[in-house]
C-alpha cells in the first residue's frame, strides 16, 4: 500500500502515466477487497483473500529501484510506511477512548488501561490477537505497512544473489514463517509476514524486470496464460480452506502460493484493461489506489471503533436482512472512508505526515 512508489521507479526506464493509472486501480481494487474481508462473510472470503494481498506486494516489488543503496531504501520506507503506520495508531487509539467514553462511559481507570492495551499493541504491530507467549491486542489492518517494510529490506538482501539461490531462499523464508507462527510463537513488528511477503515483492520485481518480452508475446499467447490463470484461480476458490498472510497462513501450500500469483496476474490484467478501455469507471477507484494508506488508517478506526451495529439497528431494526444490512454497513464505511481520504490529501501538512506528494 505503498503511496510513495512512484519515486522509486528506475531513471532509466519511465513508466507512462496509463500505465500508473492501471496499477492505482489495481490498488484501489485491491483496498475494497481488504474491506469486503473484514466482513467476515466466509462466501467473500474465499474470493478476496486470494488476491488482495499479494497485488498490493507485487505493485510494490514492480516499483522498486534494484540500484537503490540499502540506507537510501530504509530511509524513504520509514517515511512511506513505518511513520503512518504509527500515525495510523495514534488515530486509532484516540478514537476509541473517545468512543468508549461517550458510549460506554468509561473512567479514568478504563481509559488507562485501554491506552495501555493499545500502546502495546502499536508496538508488537501484530494484525490479529495473540495469547503466546502473552495476551497482545491486534492493531488490526495497519500490521500490512511493518510486514511490507519488512519485505521490502529481505528482498534487497535476497536480490543481491544468483536468481536460484535467492529463490530457494525465498522459498525457505516462507516455510520457516509459517512453521514458527503456527508452532513457536508470534514475534513482534509482523516479521514473520514479511518472510513471506518478500515472495510476492520478488514477483513483482520479476515482472518488470521482464516486462518488455512479456509484452511482445503474441496475443494468442498471452491469452492462453490469462486463461490458464483464471483456471488456477477459479479452482483456489472452490477448493478454498484458508489464506492468510496476516497469520503467515499460505493454505495448502506453495499451490495456494501459486494460485494467488495467478489472481494477482488477472486482477492486474482486468485492471490494465479497464483503464484502457473504461477510463472513466477507474477513476474513483485510482484515488483510493493512489492513498491506500491514508484510506486505511479511515478503515481501521471505524473498524475497531465505530458503533455501526448501533447505528444500522436504529435504522434498519434488528430484525434486518443480512444482505440488507452489509449493503448498509459498507454504504458507511466507504463514505467515511472516503470523506477522512479527501480531507488528509487536502492539506499539505497531512499530506506529509503520510508522505504524500505535495
Amino acid at each position: 500500500m505503498a503511496t510513495a512508489s512512484e519515486t522509486e521507479i528506475p531513471p532509466s526506464r519511465p513508466l507512462s502515466k496509463s500505465r500508473v493509472d492501471y496499477l492505482d486501480f489495481a490498488r484501489g481494487l485491491c483496498f475494497i477487497a481488504v474491506v469486503l474481508g473484514h466482513l467476515s462473510e466466509p462466501a467473500i472470503n474465499r474470493f478476496v483473500f486470494t488476491f488482495h494481498l499479494p497485488v498490493f506486494l507485487i505493485i510494490t516489488g514492480y516499483f522498486i529501484n534494484p540500484n537503490t543503496d540499502i540506507i537510501t531504501l530504509i530511509k524513504k520506507k520509514l517515511k512511506s510506511l513505518i511513520i503512518p503506520y504509527y500515525i495510523a495508531c495514534f488515530l486509532l487509539t484516540l478514537s476509541s477512548i473517545i468512543i468508549r467514553v461517550f458510549k460506554d462511559h468509561i473512567n479514568i481507570k478504563g481509559i488507562l488501561k485501554l491506552l495501555e492495551l493499545y500502546l502495546a499493541a502499536s508496538v508488537y504491530a501484530a494484525g490479529e490477537n495473540w495469547n503466546i507467549p502473552f495476551f497482545i491486542l491486534g492493531i488490526g489492518a495497519i500490521w500490512f505497512l511493518w510486514a511490507s517494510f519488512w519485505s521490502v529490506m529481505i528482498f534487497w538482501v535476497v536480490k543481491k544473489l544468483p536468481t536460484i539461490p535467492g529463490i530457494l531462499i525465498v522459498a525457505a523464508l516462507v516455510v520457516a514463517a509459517k512453521y514458527i507462527a503456527e508452532y513457536v510463537f508470534f514475534p513482534p513488528l509482523s516479521i514473520l509476514p514479511g518472510c513471506i511477503a518478500v515472495l510476492y515483492v520478488y514477483a513483482g520485481y520479476v515482472w518488470r524486470k521482464y516486462f518488455d518480452r512479456l509484452a511482445t508475446l503474441k496475443l494468442w499467447i498471452k491469452a492462453l496464460l490469462i486463461l490458464l490463470s483464471i483456471v488456477v484461480w477459479g479452482e483456489f476458490v472452490i477448493n478454498f480452506e484458508s489464506f492468510g498472510l496476516v497469520n503467515c497462513d499460505i493454505g495448502r501450500g506453495f499451490q495456494d502460493v501459486f494460485a494467488s500469483l495467478c489472481a494477482s496476474a488477472v486482477v492486474i490484467g482486468f485492471s490494465f484493461l479497464t483503464e484502457k478501455y473504461a477510463p472513466l469507471i477507474t477513476r474513483p477507484f485510482c484515488f483510493i489506489g493512489k492513498y491506500s494508506i491514508v484510506a486505511l488508517t479511515a478503515h481501521i478506526i471505524e473498524q475497531n471503533t465505530f458503533p455501526w451495529n448501533d447505528l444500522i439497528n436504529m435504522i434498519l431494526g434488528e430484525n434486518a436482512s443480512r444482505i440488507g444490512t452489509l449493503l448498509l454497513l459498507l454504504a458507511f464505511k466507504f463514505v467515511w472512508i472516503s470523506l477522512f481520504t479527501i480531507v488528509i490529501t487536502r492539506f499539505k501538512t497531512t499530506r506529509k505526515l503520510f508522505a504524500l506528494r505535495t
